[in-house]
């Protein structure tokens, strides 16, 4: 592709036969725009550099065979751009200007190693990376202000999370079902961490969160979880986590809702901390 600044809204939408796009070295586009390969199939190498490429559209490379992509200059990228992508594998390091994820970018992307870390970040949408494969270490940087509604849910292969350290005033939105059904090791927040032995999730106490509905629900492996920030804990927000072991809520929680443990066959300690202390075990009764 040589001397085009953009490709156009559905240039080559449905093009079943096609298999290959090239990039010359000198290449100046600048833009993909909505479905230009939209239900591609056959469509599997992006071949030489994509340097110059700035912004991805709406379904821009959805349901294509793509195996890996490099979006390392991409700073705008469009709903369900790479959704359903099935082969698709790597997507190489994100640019620090790549300021949003947003809603299925990466929906049902079954093959895809997710970045380790968001360096420009501010908000990642909703099922933005659902059903994908996670890097044994991933970091969530300071800047991110928002995860939306199952961003990260029924993902596989998330060993080990790191929360980087937080300001006072610079506080995380999560949304329901956030992590929800993905296999946690490891959670490192403000600089703690819960070890392999222990396989625990905390967050850091220099801000606040609340919790959504079932936001870990379904997380199997999770066996204990210290939330020294959260004010708020909605709807069954650690159901069926069946290795959960122990809870211990801040004295800053405001509201508990209803069955938030229910189906936590594991759990032997349940803490409320505040001026008496309240503490439920299993040998209580």
């Amino acid at each position: 592709i040589r001397n085009l600044k953009f490709i156009s809204s559905g240039a080559f939408q449905q093009c079943g036969q096609l298999e290959t796009i090239e990039f010359s070295t000198n290449s100046t586009v600048q833009e993909i725009q909505a479905n230009a390969f939209d239900g591609c199939h056959d469509l599997t190498y992006i071949e030489g550099p994509m340097t110059s490429v700035r912004t991805i559209g709406y379904r821009a490379f959805s349901g294509t065979g793509i195996t890996s992509i490099n979006l390392s200059g991409v700073t705008t990228l469009g709903i369900e751009a790479f959704s359903g992508c099935a082969q698709l594998t790597s997507i190489g390091t994100l640019s620090s200007q790549l300021l949003e994820i947003p809603q299925k970018t990466f929906y049902n992307c079954p093959s895809l190693t997710v970045p380790t870390s968001f360096p420009g970040v501010h908000d990642i949408g909703e099922y933005a990376f659902f059903g994908d494969k996670l890097p044994s270490t991933m970091t969530i940087s300071s800047w991110v202000e928002s995860i939306g509604d199952s961003a990260f849910r029924n993902c596989t292969g998330l060993c080990d999370l790191l929360f980087s350290t937080r300001g006072s005033n610079n506080d995380l939105s999560l949304g329901e079902r956030v992590f929800s059904q993905s296999d946690f090791r490891t959670v490192m927040m403000n600089g703690v961490v819960i070890n392999n032995t222990t396989r625990g999730a905390s967050l850091p106490g220099s801000i606040k969160v609340s919790l959504p509905a079932y936001s870990f629900e379904g997380c199997h492996e999770l066996v204990s979880i210290s939330l020294p920030s959260v004010n708020m804990i909605c709807y069954a927000a650690f159901r069926d986590c069946r290795k959960l072991e122990a809870l211990d809520l801040p004295s800053i929680v405001g509201f508990v809702s209803y069955q938030i443990v229910t189906g936590c066959t594991s759990l032997q300690s349940f803490r409320i901390r505040n001026s008496t202390d309240l503490v439920y075990t299993r040998s209580d009764g």
